[in-house]
């Protein structure tokens, strides 16, 4: 117990030490004014999500619009409909979608104030205008904690920063970050990052043979099914 006590301590403090860093440089420096305490998560067959901290400084005269926004790709969403007296499945695909989107703000702002800023409507596909179709694909996502909104917090003097979780089920690839700074619903900088998420071990062989020979792939899965049934009647006709 004292031994994962004294390892979440040093967690910890590596956090507040990379944050102190960060802003021991800003003042040194003209580059970036936020960051983020990694920049790289490694997903092994016991991941189980990783928290991360993203701080920085704000001027007081400007808003401040955070986004993530990972990989854009073609989903298929499935929902029911009504039909007369009879409920059917209505499946449609759209193209150009984040598998991961986030925003964070300060002060904190709703989605229709965000459709009055061109700049991040024209940037992001997600944002791009207040459809019931985009309200539908953001709230599929944020069913499975690929999709959220958050306040950014104040600390003293500028100074910001909030914690969030990158899920368990997050695909490997490359989540842009884009930092907007705002006056009067206008951009007037923006700089951008990137967080790299991969995959290690097994799960990395696993995808890398989906990728390579799916027929080989779909075939092991069939084989550890039927080795799995076989066990699992096995152990009831023993009981």
């Amino acid at each position: 117990k004292n031994t994962y006590l004294l390892t979440d301590d040093r967690y910890i403090m590596k956090k507040y030490l990379i944050i102190l860093l960060f802003f021991l440089t800003l003042s040194e420096s003209n580059g970036s004014s936020f960051s983020l305490d990694k920049y790289e998560i490694n997903i092994k067959t016991n991941f189980l999500g990783e928290e991360i901290v993203i701080f920085g400084e704000k001027s007081p005269e400007h808003d401040l619009i955070i986004i993530l926004e990972g990989k854009r790709q073609a989903i298929r969403l499935n929902e029911k409909i009504k039909k007369k007296i009879l409920w059917t499945n209505k499946s449609t695909q759209y193209k150009n979608i984040p598998n991961f989107f986030a925003i964070f703000s300060l002060p904190g702002k709703s989605l229709n104030e965000l459709f009055l800023i061109k700049e991040i409507k024209k940037n992001h596909p997600l944002l791009s205008n207040s459809s019931q179709e985009l309200y539908k694909i953001r709230q599929s996502l944020k069913q499975k904690s690929l999709y959220f909104e958050k306040k950014l917090i104040k600390g003293d003097e500028n100074l910001f920063f909030s914690r969030f979780e990158i899920p368990d089920n997050i695909n490997s690839g490359l989540i842009d970050i884009y930092f907007y700074k705002v006056i009067d619903n206008k951009v007037i900088d923006v700089d951008k990052k990137i967080l790299k998420i991969k995959k290690k071990g097994l799960i990395q062989k696993i995808e890398l043979m989906l990728y390579k020979n799916s027929l080989l792939y779909v075939f092991i899965l069939v084989l550890f099914a039927i080795l799995f049934s076989l066990m699992s009647n096995y152990t009831l006709r023993k009981k």
